[in-house]
């Protein structure tokens, strides 16, 4: 009894004093209220305690959440955004086989989420804006329409419309609800600040976790789904995982949280409680020992270093250069070395992840040069795959450019990163013409470009799928939203002044 209490207990101590951190920083309209409240006790003492005792743990839990949302959960689109974003980071993904008769769908956390919260605003952010609102539209349809069309190949027809479905839960709905009912900068740093108060919840369960080498939610996954997640230690410390079921996909997570809190940061009213919220994410990333997501939060780190104070920027630099110099005359310099890339002795753990990885890139490359146009269905039972199987079994294929090669070919890779190209020009055209623009709405900007690059970096050894290709699709999305914002106002106020001259003219 006491080791499905115990945990709860925690859970609840981090939680109650993760939240009131971040209301004691928010503006006043962006608190979390009761509702917020309500929903995180509610989530975990149902996965702690009722599933613990009641017969079908997954049914009492989907039961729990099913009736919360419908009883509490907002009607107005934008707050209800605003509590998906919130519930996303909270709980495991929870993965779970549901049968209806005969294999219906594989429901885990966020497309549960999706389901009951975003899939009722669809039918009205279809009817909001064009299809093809957005120039990067056109690249999300397209890539959608691919992947679709190859879900049906090598495999049965209820089996392709299971894959469709999968395909619209975990990116398209996302993107299509908050792009088409997110109206302006107010409505973007609204859905940001729930984000950010799940996320430094998080990244204070991840610090917990090493520190007290215990995966705080591994009973509660437990008790849903019967899963346990494998501890693994990298000097000598616990890699945590939080809420997140792999220590990648936490540390993936909270450095888009980073991200988050530099855009939100003209808006925080409290520096000292702001820098400690930063510090816990960015300590959050660390304890995961995930180092393509170290350089990914180090990007967006060092970028705000640069953007808000150069000479602060080369200070830290220097100082990080003398401390990486006097720590060589040390013995920990051994252990640091041992799990950087590129940088420990030949025998180093590091070292060994590094050929791992190049073996995986020239693989891969080679058996998708097989299928170059569209990928395969079956690359993962090629034989030249098979043989890149670790002990325990496990393909780790944690690249997400190379899951998407894989799978649909130069086609869908070409277009996957054309959705984040189209992107970013539009953040770049909005820079360029920020000099009359106020600071806060400059931040914004800067902060989701330079985010959006630092998690696109990060994929290279990160499978962005599920919650953390969330985190990606929600960004681009907000991203296109907040150029709109800018650009259309700029070229209108042009026009009626253009005709307004005009008719003075005549």
């Amino acid at each position: 009894m006491t080791d499905k209490i115990i945990p709860l207990i925690y859970v609840m101590a981090l939680g109650f004093v993760a939240l009131r951190l971040c209301n004691a920083t928010f503006p006043a309209a962006e608190r979390l209220g009761a509702r917020n409240i309500y929903f995180f006790v509610a989530l975990n003492v149902t996965g702690f305690l009722l599933t613990a005792f009641l017969p079908a743990p997954y049914a009492v839990f989907f039961v729990v959440v099913l009736i919360s949302i419908l009883i509490l959960a907002p009607v107005e689109p934008v707050p209800r955004i605003a509590l998906y974003l919130f519930l996303v980071p909270l709980m495991p993904s929870l993965g779970y086989d549901l049968h209806i008769g005969i294999p219906l769908l594989r429901i885990t956390w966020t497309k549960l989420l999706t389901i009951l919260l975003l899939l009722p605003l669809l039918p009205g952010a279809i009817r909001r804006k064009p299809l093809l609102h957005f120039p990067l539209d056109k690249y999300i349809w397209a890539f959608f329409l691919l992947n679709a069309a190859l879900a049906f190949r090598d495999t049965s027809f209820t089996n392709g419309l299971r894959g469709i479905t999968y395909l619209g839960l975990d990116f398209l709905i996302p993107y299509l609800v908050l792009s088409r009912y997110l109206r302006n900068l107010e409505d973007i740093r609204h859905v940001l600040f729930a984000l950010l108060a799940a996320l430094f919840f998080a990244g204070c369960v991840n610090v917990f976790e090493t520190f007290r080498t215990w995966h705080l939610y591994e009973q509660l996954r437990i008790n849903i789904s019967g899963a346990r997640f494998m501890a693994i230690e990298r000097l000598g410390m616990l890699r945590a995982t939080g809420p997140f079921s792999i220590p990648s996909q936490s540390a993936f997570a909270l450095s888009a949280g980073l991200g988050i809190c530099w855009a939100l940061l003209p808006q925080m009213r409290k520096p000292l409680i702001t820098a400690f919220i930063a510090a816990v994410l960015a300590a959050g990333v660390f304890v995961t020992f995930s180092r393509g997501n170290w350089i990914g939060g180090a990007i967006i780190g060092m970028a705000f270093l640069f953007t808000a104070n150069r000479k602060q920027f080369f200070r830290l630099s220097a100082v990080l250069l003398l401390l990486w110099g006097a720590l060589a005359y040390f013995d920990v310099a051994d252990d640091v070395a041992a799990i950087l890339p590129f940088v420990g002795a030949e025998d180093t753990q590091a070292a060994g992840t590094v050929d791992y990885r190049a073996q995986l890139l020239e693989t891969s490359l080679r058996v998708a040069n097989e299928n170059p146009w569209f990928g395969s269905a079956n690359f993962h039972e090629h034989p030249d795959m098979q043989a890149l199987r670790q002990s325990s079994g496990l393909l780790d294929l944690v690249n997400q450019y190379l899951i998407v090669l894989l799978n649909s070919g130069y086609s869908g890779l070409i277009l996957y990163v054309a959705m984040f190209v189209s992107g970013f020009a539009a953040l770049v055209r909005v820079l360029r013409k920020a000099t009359g623009m106020p600071e806060e709405q400059r931040t914004l900007f800067r902060a989701l470009f330079f985010t959006l690059a630092g998690l696109l970096v990060a994929a290279t050894t990160t499978s962005a799928m599920g919650r953390t290709g969330m985190m990606l699709w929600c960004l681009l999305a907000i991203s296109a939203v907040a150029t709109e914002y800018v650009l259309p106002r700029r070229a209108v106020a042009g026009r009626i002044s253009s005709g307004t001259e005009a008719r003075a003219h005549r």
